[in-house]
């Protein structure tokens, strides 16, 4: 079952899960560190017994030395310097019995014995305070055995401290060791976690966001799009949109299709018969009175607008649909350009504007419809958005022996830099035009750039030198007069 997470809860885990990782990594390392010291207090400790355990043996030293230099001078300072030393052991043993723990019954065996030793001690020095045993050396040697003793037994404790501490569970060099140990595991532990938790969602995220850039490559070829992921995050929500959209678009595309199929077979059939009929009036109107010959030339022009808005509608639908295929042959260019001026001469006198044709005659290979199409569409918009009483001109030259460029350059108020490369798109339209001229459907220049494009040539627009726009295409030089 897929986990269904968001992507900010997806980003808060690659964050969280590392973190309490690292946590834990530092609560382990904050016990290994304790562990050490605890290790470390318990050696320092060790070596405080040994330190009272040596200090008890020179102290007890002294304090017999002391006395037995007092048997024989009984000098003030030998019998101080004997209470001295048996002040300093009283404090060694008391040292001892405070610190001592791991072998109790040696202590208090060791504390029987220091009351006992002591004692032993005081009673020699009285026994020579008092002069009994004078030179009786026997007697002095008892009180230096007990002390003797004593010490004894104080080694032993002591050696029950160091036997606990002379083998500790482990070295300093092995506790550094652990904490080290610890230190790496755990950064490698984070940095593996971190990666792994990071290397998922990401390719996650990266397999679903490329499924849904897949889905947009196709539908803009047209294919059928991979079936909707299921939704766990706010990449699922997209792509489930994004086909919903898909299909609402498909299937405006297939109305809009239908509608232009209807177009073509229901409309222009009867619009050109209506077409026709307007244009045979119109021509034979002298017989009419003014007010309806006025009214039969009004009705044909918009039949001539219907019937070009139709084929534009019909050409577009074929450009879509891949199907727009153009007959190119050698003709001479100047024949199209003579025909689409002839043809838009009333026009052009309506507004009093002159078409200036200044063209040469090349041979191009060409569709000779289709290339009069373009010129016609260029020269109507020429005069349409040209102010009164101006020139319109019409020029070729060749271009790198390979093409001919046609140019059409008006007088009018010229085109924005940043708009030259829209005007070609579909359903974008000039604008600039003359109060009381109808707008069109901003299909024209769009099929005009595709009728060119499908001869192997470029088309665009540049200004004036006079301010206006200078539109130009370029269509290949005919096989055979490359050199001409």
């Amino acid at each position: 079952m897929p986990i269904r997470l968001s992507i900010r809860k997806k980003g808060l885990l690659i964050v969280a899960v590392p973190l309490l990782f690292q946590l834990i990594f530092v609560g382990m390392l904050y016990k290994e560190l304790e562990r050490a010291n605890a290790e470390t207090l318990e050696e320092v400790h060790a070596r405080s017994i040994i330190s009272a355990v040596d200090r008890l043996f020179v102290h007890s030293y002294e304090a017999s030395s002391a006395l037995y230099m007092y048997a024989f001078t009984q000098s003030p300072m030998t019998e101080e310097n004997f209470e001295k030393g048996i002040t300093e052991i009283q404090n060694d043993l008391r040292f001892l019995k405070d610190n001592s723990k791991h072998d109790k019954k040696v202590f208090a065996y060791l504390n029987r014995e220091m009351h006992t030793s002591i004692q032993a001690l005081r009673d020699q020095k009285r026994m020579i305070q008092e002069d009994r045993h004078p030179g009786d050396n026997l007697a002095r040697l008892t009180g230096y055995m007990r002390v003797r003793k004593m010490v004894h037994h104080a080694r032993d404790l002591a050696g029950a401290e160091l036997y606990a501490y002379s083998k500790p569970e482990r070295s300093f060099e092995a506790r550094q060791e652990a904490v080290r140990r610890v230190m790496l595991l755990g950064l490698i532990g984070n940095l593996v976690i971190a990666f792994g938790i990071a290397s998922f969602f990401g390719k996650s995220i990266e397999q679903r966001l490329k499924r849904v850039l897949t889905n947009v490559d196709l539908f803009s070829k047209k294919k059928a799009l991979l079936p909707p992921m299921v939704v766990t995050d706010e990449i699922g929500v997209v792509d489930s949109a994004f086909h919903e959209m898909a299909g609402n678009l498909r299937r405006a595309e297939r109305i809009r299709q239908d509608f232009v199929a209807m177009i073509g077979h229901d409309i222009r059939t009867p619009a050109t018969t209506i077409k026709l009929t307007l244009d045979t009036l119109d021509e034979d109107s002298a017989s009419l009175d003014s007010g309806l010959r006025e009214l039969v030339s009004d009705a044909a022009g918009e039949s001539r607008r219907l019937m070009t808005l139709t084929n534009n509608l019909l050409d577009l639908t074929q450009i879509e649909l891949g199907r727009f295929q153009v007959d190119a042959r050698p003709l001479q260019v100047a024949n199209a350009i003579n025909q689409a001026v002839r043809s838009l001469t009333l026009y052009a006198q309506s507004k009093k504007i002159t078409m200036k044709n200044e063209s040469s005659d090349f041979t191009v290979n060409a569709d000779y419809e289709r290339l009069l199409q373009v010129l016609i569409n260029l020269l109507s918009n020429a005069v349409k958005y040209s102010p009164r009483n101006s020139e319109i001109a019409i020029s070729t030259a060749k271009v790198d022996d390979d093409f001919v460029e046609i140019e059409i350059v008006d007088n009018g108020a010229g085109i924005p830099a940043e708009k030259r490369d829209k005007i070609f798109e579909a359903h974008e339209r000039l604008t600039g035009d003359e109060e009381g001229e109808q707008h069109g459907m901003g299909l024209g220049l769009a099929i005009c750039k595709s009728i060119v494009q499908a001869h192997g040539g470029t088309i665009g627009v540049r200004e004036s030198s006079t301010g206006g726009s200078a539109f130009w295409f370029r269509l290949p030089v005919a096989d055979g007069t490359k050199d001409e």
